[in-house]
């Protein structure tokens, strides 16, 4: 899959650039934690069986979201590692009919385990090239991310199959920032992030003996461009 192979060669880049700054005695470092705002808006069109067109609108705010990152900058050019994904979870649901008066449960087919894995990363590159006095300086800059998911669906009844979904996307954001120097080694941020393009590759996997492999294994792809997802962010930094 070339989406796996990009995502691979961007850790590479990720772990020889993390390697040079390290040994870099000329370049800033800085940690720094970031809260962030997130704005999306999805469009959805469809149509009725009565011939009825119909369109869906959503809004959504995602609030308090917090990202460390790392960083090192030469001259006017900043590279950043964050992590902005990762999580891990499990959840198990019991839905039970219960039949009166013959004391007969019976668990339903909404019955389910479910494990999920997510982890995620961004790469981002910044040229710093407006300075307002000593304290207050500005650039743009794009970022890669690159995340993947699983998750792992077992039926806790025998009316459902288990099935499994390996989910990989890459997501490249167009990034302006404003940065606020202290006296101190510590400073603060201010980012506007807007993706500009985002590729989904999806693979399920059900564990149904009774269907061929081809109709057990679904491959999905999708391109996004603009995808209408806007974040602001806010930093908390310090030089190291």
């Amino acid at each position: 899959m070339k989406i796996v192979k990009i995502t691979l060669s961007i850790l590479l880049l990720f772990f020889v650039i993390l390697s040079y700054a390290q040994n870099d005695n000329d370049a800033k470092r800085t940690l720094r934690l970031y809260s962030s705002i997130e704005f999306k808006k999805e469009n959805a069109s469809g149509s009725s069986s009565l011939g009825f067109i119909i369109s869906t609108k959503k809004y959504s705010i995602n609030i308090g979201k917090f990202t460390p990152a790392f960083s090192f900058q030469r001259k006017k050019v900043e590279h950043e590692f964050s992590i902005p994904l990762f999580s891990v979870s499990r959840n198990k649901q019991f839905e039970l009919i219960q039949i009166t008066g013959m004391g007969v449960t019976i668990p339903t087919s909404q019955s389910v385990l479910r494990n999920q894995l997510t982890l995620g990363f961004r790469y981002s590159v910044f040229h710093d090239f407006l300075k307002l006095g000593n304290k207050i300086s500005g650039g743009v800059g794009i970022g890669l991310m690159p995340y993947y998911s699983f998750e792992n669906f077992i039926p806790l009844t025998s009316a459902l199959y288990p099935y499994k979904i390996h989910s990989i996307s890459l997501q490249n954001n167009f990034i302006s920032r404003l940065k606020f120097n202290t006296k101190k080694r510590l400073f603060f941020l201010l980012d506007y992030s807007l993706i500009i393009a985002d590729y989904q590759y999806k693979k399920h996997t059900i564990n149904n003996p009774l269907l061929p492999s081809d109709e057990s294994l679904l491959r999905t792809q999708k391109f996004i461009a603009y995808p209408k997802i806007h974040e602001l962010r806010f930093a908390l930094g310090i030089q190291i």
